[in-house]
C-alpha cells in the first residue's frame, strides 16, 4: 500500500516504473489530441492516478512532495491530487497550491487540480485574498486557475455577486482564461437561473466571452427548455 510508504529517491523511482506499466496507449492518443500543450505525457488514465494519488496523501504526503519530479505529466497531475487529498489547514494547503500554480502548463492539470482543493471551501475570505493576484496575472493558467477554483467551490447563494463582479473584471484574452469565464457563467446559471439571468443583462463581460457563456448554458443538460428559449434570444 502507498499509504504505508516512506518516500525517497529509491521509492520514488519505483513508483515511476510502475505508472510506466499503467500505460494505456489508446488513451495516450486521445488525450493528446484534446490537451494542446500536454507535455511529456505517459497516458495513464485519471481514476488510476486519482486512486494512486489518495493512497499517497493517507500515508507520507508530504515527503512524496518532498522527492517528487517534474518530467512527466502523470508525476505533476499526482502532485496536485495528493495537495488537494492531504489534511492540511489553510495556510498549509494555500502555500502547497502555490508552489504547485507554476507547473500548471495547460488547462487539464489546471481544472483536475482546481476541482480536488475541497479544503478551501470554509475560507472563502482568506482564499479570495490568496486569488486576487492570480486573477491580475499576465499568464494564462494562473487566470485560470483563480476563475475555475472560485468556480468550483464558491457558486453558491453567499459568493454569487462576487464572482460575477470576479468575471466582469477579467480582462486577460487568452481563449483558455476566457473559456473559463464562459464556464463560470453557465455552471452558476445551471444553479442559479434567475439570479444569472439578470447578471446577464447588464454584465461587463467582451462579446466574444458572452456568447460563449450563452452556448454554455444552451449545451448544458440542467438548464430548463423555458430557460434555454430565453437565452437563445440573448444571443447576438
Amino acid at each position: 500500500m502507498r499509504s504505508k510508504v516512506s518516500w525517497n529517491e529509491t521509492n520514488y523511482t519505483k513508483l515511476i516504473n510502475e505508472l510506466k506499466f499503467m500505460v494505456d496507449d489508446t488513451y495516450r492518443e486521445f488525450h493528446l489530441q484534446i490537451v494542446p500543450g500536454c507535455m511529456n505525457f505517459l497516458g495513464v488514465r485519471m481514476p488510476q492516478l486519482r486512486k494512486l494519488g489518495k493512497e499517497i496523501a493517507k500515508g507520507d504526503g508530504r515527503g512524496f512532495l518532498t522527492v517528487a519530479g517534474h518530467k512527466y505529466y502523470e508525476e505533476i497531475m499526482l502532485q496536485g491530487i495528493v495537495i488537494g487529498a492531504m489534511k492540511s489547514d489553510i495556510d498549509t494547503l494555500l502555500k502547497d497550491t502555490a508552489d504547485f500554480v507554476p507547473l500548471i502548463s495547460n488547462w487539464a492539470l489546471c481544472d483536475c487540480f482546481c476541482g480536488g482543493l475541497k479544503g478551501v471551501k470554509q475560507h472563502y475570505d482568506i482564499v479570495r485574498g490568496f486569488l486576487d493576484p492570480y486573477l491580475r496575472s499576465e499568464q494564462t493558467y494562473e487566470v485560470r486557475f483563480a476563475v475555475v477554483l472560485l468556480m468550483d467551490h464558491f457558486t453558491d447563494a453567499e459568493h454569487l455577486s462576487d464572482l460575477f463582479s470576479v468575471y466582469d473584471e477579467i480582462s486577460h484574452t487568452n481563449y483558455y482564461v476566457k473559456m473559463a469565464v464562459a464556464w463560470g457563467v453557465s455552471t452558476a446559471f445551471a444553479k442559479f437561473p434567475s439570479e444569472t439571468m439578470t447578471y446577464l443583462k447588464h454584465c461587463k463581460l467582451p462579446d466574444w466571452t458572452y456568447q460563449k457563456a450563452l452556448q454554455k448554458i444552451l449545451e448544458s443538460r440542467r438548464v430548463s427548455q423555458e430557460d434555454k428559449e430565453q437565452i437563445r434570444a440573448m444571443r447576438l
